[in-house]
């Protein structure tokens, strides 16, 4: 499933950013630059769309923002770790570290974005994951542990 969805060139880390919105504007840049959309405006909306029905700030520093649009050409995850933390209006209050884009088209009737919210929020239980999003040095070394952790 994942091996599908998450690729070495959409994992970036130590990246920098000083609001949530600029976050959501790096994952807009980032599927249009990857063919993920063509309406960068339209995906971003979606996203800030869905995060005003209930905060994708999870707890542990993770943010799960997620869509189902018709602006999503291809379903795909992105993840992002932040070198600072920041404010995502968080269920426990606290800010994000790690975020995981989850693009999908509006046509997704396997419900597919719900199957992987399910697998990471599963794995954000386990402590050896928590600890390996913080440890992982480069995107193939992130790509080849979540994969063979969350993939199917």
């Amino acid at each position: 499933m994942t091996q599908l969805l998450l690729s070495p060139e959409l994992i970036f880390l130590e990246q920098e950013f000083k609001t949530k919105e600029d976050i959501m504007n790096f994952i807009g840049d980032v599927s249009v630059k990857f063919n993920i959309t063509d309406n960068k405006e339209a995906l971003v909306r979606d996203l800030w769309q869905r995060e005003k029905e209930y905060s994708t700030g999870l707890s542990e520093s993770v943010a799960l923002p997620h869509t189902k649009s018709d602006a999503v050409m291809e379903a795909r995850i992105c993840f992002i770790r932040l070198k600072n933390e920041v404010d995502w209006d968080s269920l426990d209050g606290k800010d994000v570290k790690y975020v995981f884009g989850i693009l999908m088209p509006s046509s997704n009737l396997e419900n597919l974005h719900l199957k992987v919210i399910a697998s990471l929020a599963t794995n954000l239980l386990e402590d050896e994951f928590k600890e390996k999003l913080e440890s992982l040095e480069t995107a193939e070394e992130f790509y080849q542990y979540f994969t063979n952790q969350i993939g199917a």
